[in-house]
C-alpha cells in the first residue's frame, strides 16, 4: 500500500525520528506503514483521531492504538470523551 506524497519520501529518509504525529490514512494498515520503521525506541508517536464515536467512516486509529497499549507507555488527550472529537493518543516506542 502506497500512502503517496509526503511519505513516499519520508520513508527513505536515513533517520529515525524522536516525534512522530500521525493523521493520515486511518485504516489500521495505514497508521501500522505509518509507525513502522519511522521512529527510534524510546521516542512519541501521538495518533490523532483516537475517539470512540466520530465522523470518520472506518476510521481504525482507535484499535490499531489500543492493540498498541499492551507494548507500550501510553496517554489520551481527550476534551470531552462523549462528544463527537477526536483526541490524541500518544506511545513511547519500547527500547
Amino acid at each position: 500500500m502506497s500512502l503517496g506524497g509526503g511519505y513516499d519520501l519520508i520513508k527513505t529518509l536515513p533517520v529515525k525520528w524522536e516525534l512522530l504525529f500521525i493523521d493520515g490514512n486511518h485504516s489500521e494498515a495505514g497508521v501500522e506503514q505509518d509507525y513502522r520503521h519511522l521512529v527510534r525506541p524510546g521516542g512519541i508517536i501521538a495518533f490523532h483521531d483516537i475517539v470512540e464515536h466520530q465522523p470518520l467512516s472506518g476510521n481504525q486509529v482507535r484499535s490499531f492504538r489500543q492493540r498498541l497499549r499492551a507494548e507500550a507507555e501510553t496517554e489520551e488527550f481527550v476534551a470531552d470523551s462523549g462528544l463527537c472529537g477526536f483526541g490524541i493518543g500518544t506511545i513511547r516506542v519500547p527500547e
